[in-house]
């Protein structure tokens, strides 16, 4: 075999196993509309990749190898990523979350007017997966606790996708977040839009399940302080309230605001206000999603969550919409800490479930 003929056929296999990967993903039939349509993308960037590694005739070895690894090998990480998340879809461990996370997140989409749904996996961390359109929940997280945390990932995607009104190519929060120095700031907005739309589920979600107290203050590359995400949520929460249209809903998200920092500041004492670059952040981001986000996206602080509550602490599902279901669930839990959390778990998923067998 000649050179040449060798390089050919490393290129052939190299399209021939993009190809082969699309084609298991077209012959896919275990999937609901949410995975579909994230499939359907994806086959179309396989398509494209292999177009790409067609085109390294010219550029000899190194070319190949630098298509492989920069081009291709992530596609192929994703493209695992999306098979496994499809495969999870009916596994018992996974199904009755799987369900559940589909019906809040896909509630939220519709809300928010991206256009766009995600696809669920698991992985060692909560993430979003920007290249597959992948959220991944952290495992052996399963159950209704960790739903805000998912809305948080969410929140990535909502930055890529929201549109302006009257203008579905502009692209707001990207614009905001692009110019400004902060590389931090997307994990802010990640976090306000989850405050934003599920109210102080979030932050408290995040306070019971993730924040440690030894990391209080620590910052790395990728994610801010949680001191200074905690006190963002809470000026998010504030902001809600200074430009919610009437008093009733200002007072009720003000008083979730004092609820959120009432706990942050007994488990971290050092700062008791939201610094002034927490609420100048917050007031921002809060301000992208008012202006361009459909209002049906905001959480109603007066949505009435005491009947669900209550259902839930008499072990029935409680019928509301998916926001509604799991603020009640987080509701009891503050209001319950010793109490049979596995068991609400339980009914709050069969609820969000619409009665399916969770």
């Amino acid at each position: 075999m000649s050179e040449r003929d060798w390089f050919a056929t490393q290129v052939a296999q190299a399209t021939l196993d993009l190809a082969r990967v699309g084609k298991a993903l077209v012959a896919e039939e275990r999937l609901g509309n949410t995975t579909a349509a994230v499939r359907d993308d994806f086959v179309l960037l396989l398509r494209a990749r292999a177009r790409e590694v067609e085109a390294v005739a010219g550029t000899g070895w190194a070319g190949l190898e630098r298509v492989r690894r920069d081009r291709v090998a992530p596609v192929l990480a994703a493209a695992l990523a999306v098979l496994e998340g499809i495969q999870l879809r009916g596994h018992p461990f996974f199904r009755p979350t799987r369900i559940a996370a589909e019906t809040l997140l896909d509630a939220l989409v519709d809300a928010g007017g991206i256009g766009r749904t995600v696809l669920l996996s698991v992985g060692d961390s909560d993430r979003f997966e920007r290249l597959a359109g992948l959220v991944r929940t952290r495992f052996p997280d399963a159950g209704v606790w960790g739903l805000p945390i998912l809305v948080h990932e969410l929140g990535h995607l909502v930055a890529d996708a929201l549109p302006a009104p009257g203008d579905k190519d502009a692209r707001p929060v990207l614009f905001h977040l692009d110019r400004s120095d902060d590389p931090l700031l997307g994990e802010l907005f990640a976090d306000v839009f989850a405050t934003y739309a599920l109210g102080p589920a979030y932050p408290v979600a995040v306070m019971t399940l993730r924040a440690r107290p030894d990391r209080f203050d620590d910052a790395t590359a990728t994610h801010p302080s949680w001191d200074r995400r905690v006190w963002t949520m809470v000026a998010a929460l504030r902001a809600q309230a200074d430009l919610a249209a009437d008093p009733l809903t200002a007072a009720g998200h003000r008083r979730a605001a004092d609820e959120v920092a009432r706990r942050w500041k007994a488990l971290n004492p050092v700062t008791t206000e939201p610094p002034k670059r927490a609420e100048e952040d917050a007031r921002g981001l809060v301000e992208l999603l008012d202006h361009n986000a459909p209002a049906r996206l905001g959480f109603d602080p007066l949505i009435g969550l005491a009947p669900l509550v209550d259902a839930l602490d008499r072990g029935q599902p409680p019928a509301g919409d998916p926001v509604a279901i799991v603020a009640a669930a987080w509701r009891w839990r503050l209001a319950h800490p010793d109490g049979p959390v596995a068991r609400v778990d339980t009914i709050a998923l069969r609820a969000l479930a619409g009665g399916a067998d969770a």
